[in-house]
């Protein structure tokens, strides 16, 4: 995504990154222009995700699919996650790493702040301890 909006907007990726996590798919700002750089690429990721939702509907059709579940620091972005639901027709959400961790109350905030971060390390984790 950076890089496509490096391109298309004429910046340094470092600057393109910047632009992507501040405005996303935002239309109203910047003229929507980051979102015109962007749009090929979530135009890709789209037609992934529905392929992938099509092909686990073939294979399990007595179950529903409900919901697409996000992690990742790029769930942050701007009107990601209604721009993907509209497209997708699925309710997007950001997943929660820490539901099946212990910590204590205090540190929630801190911990629900950096949970799109850790998603993989908390799965990892939770199957070692299944093991």
């Amino acid at each position: 995504m950076v890089r496509a909006a490096a391109q298309t907007l004429g910046l340094d990726e470092t600057q393109a990154d910047q632009f992507v996590r501040k405005f996303g798919l935002t239309e109203t700002k910047l003229e929507g222009q980051v979102l015109k750089a962007l749009k090929p690429v979530m135009d890709q990721l789209v037609a992934e995700i529905s392929k992938s939702v099509t092909f686990f509907q073939g294979q399990y059709p007595t179950v529903q699919f409900e919901k697409l579940i996000l992690t990742g620091g790029t769930t942050a972005m701007p009107e990601l996650l209604p721009y993907l639901s509209t497209a997708i027709g699925l309710k997007v959400e950001v997943a929660n790493s820490w539901i099946k961790i212990g910590y204590p109350a205090n540190l929630q905030e801190q911990l629900m702040g950096l949970s799109t971060r850790f998603g993989v390390a908390a799965g990892l984790a939770e199957r070692d301890m299944l093991s």
